[in-house]
């Protein structure tokens, strides 16, 4: 009898474990493009997109969450090593339409949170038809969206020290994310930092290598880091610029996606810190 109900609760475990990672994991059908109107991408920075060039290399189709159909499309998936820089836009305001900033997920290899949970994308196929979209281990990543609670990072410092996130006590730290190496980038971050000089606010910032004008010395605490690094991975930043206003308590109380110019940064930084 003991064997008999030993066997029951193995066999309704392995069914539930069976069920759970089912609604964990789902594979991903994707169609060609067939008409470069099929798929509108809206304020988009660099150029319409999609064009007859790219049109080749998008893929579109539909994701499942909760129940409710996303549209989804994989763009620059063709001619890339490794799929370094395709990248996923999914409806998630469900307007039939792909925005820029508001749909673009980053590169297909890093985590991305999807309505409070991360996910990241596996086994793309070699003519971008089919991908795995796979539940994280919340725990090595955690979803990264305003309110939840900013993961702690160590990183080393261009002053060679050691340091992690949660060192910074200040009321307020801000945690920005360069995409490279331009002058520009670190004169506009200047003029933010210098517009809060006397607040109660830490910045720090990453850029993927050493800079223009860098020699002059960073008023804030800097450090490098590439895409694949785990910081970046962590806080589920791609190629493109991400600025964290992060609270006291280690809270995410702002994300700004994309570079914007200082007056532009300044602006929601002191929306955020109200």
């Amino acid at each position: 009898m003991k064997c008999i109900t030993l066997l029951f609760f193995v066999f309704v475990s392995l069914i539930y474990s069976q069920t759970h990672v089912g609604a964990r994991t789902q594979i991903i059908e994707l169609d060609a493009l067939k008409d470069t109107n099929d798929t509108l991408l809206e304020n988009q920075p660099y150029g319409a997109r999609p064009n007859q060039y790219l049109k080749k290399s998008i893929r579109v189709g539909e994701i499942v969450l909760n129940g409710t159909k996303y549209k989804c499309a994989l763009y620059y998936f063709l001619n890339r090593k490794n799929y370094d820089y395709a990248h996923l836009w999914i409806d998630t305001i469900v307007n039939g339409k792909y925005d820029y900033w508001e749909d673009f997920l980053e590169e297909v290899w890093h985590p991305v949170t999807l309505f409070g949970t991360s996910y990241m994308i596996t086994n793309v196929d070699s003519l971008g038809y089919r991908f795995t979209l796979k539940e994280c281990d919340q725990k090595e990543y955690p979803p990264i969206q305003v309110g939840k609670k900013a993961p702690n990072i160590i990183f080393t410092t261009t002053e060679n020290k050691k340091l992690e996130l949660y060192s910074f006590t200040k009321k307020y730290k801000v945690l920005f994310f360069w995409s490279c190496t331009a002058a520009y980038h670190a004169e506009e971050m200047v003029k933010v930092v210098n517009h809060f000089k006397g607040k109660n606010i830490d910045f720090i910032n990453s850029s993927w290598n050493p800079y223009e004008g860098e020699k002059k010395g960073n008023p804030w605490t800097h450090f490098y880091n590439l895409t694949t690094d785990k910081e970046r991975m962590i806080y589920q930043v791609g190629s493109l610029m991400k600025m964290f206003v992060i609270d006291e308590n280690n809270y995410i109380v702002s994300i700004v996606d994309g570079y914007e110019e200082a007056t532009d940064l300044i602006e929601k930084i002191e929306k955020s810190i109200l």
